[in-house]
């Protein structure tokens, strides 16, 4: 229902290392939205990198850094979880401080 919708869940790491729904978006711009201001949002700490990552193509994650205004290395999600998430999928991975 949701691919029929155009739903796009958006997910994250909690601080107790669990997968949980951050929110969710309708259409993959809307949901580039919501991360690029989730991202701006966050105090981000600069001792770590800031990884980006994608499924089939590399094309919405070079979205999301062009958007961001921020160059990161490009990392493509295994196919065992690629499977599940669908093409076009994208990321970003960030460590904020405490």
């Amino acid at each position: 229902m949701g691919d029929l919708l155009g739903i796009k869940p958006i997910i994250e790491v909690t601080k107790e290392g669990s997968i949980g729904m951050a929110g969710r978006a309708r259409g993959q711009k809307k949901a580039l939205a919501e991360l690029q201001k989730r991202y701006m949002g966050a105090e981000i700490d600069e001792n770590y990198p800031v990884y980006f990552l994608q499924t089939d193509t590399d094309a919405p994650a070079r979205a999301l850094m062009s958007a961001l205004e921020r160059e990161g290395r490009i990392f493509r999600i295994c196919c065992a979880v690629g499977a599940h998430i669908g093409p076009n999928a994208v990321g970003i991975v960030y460590v904020e401080k405490k």
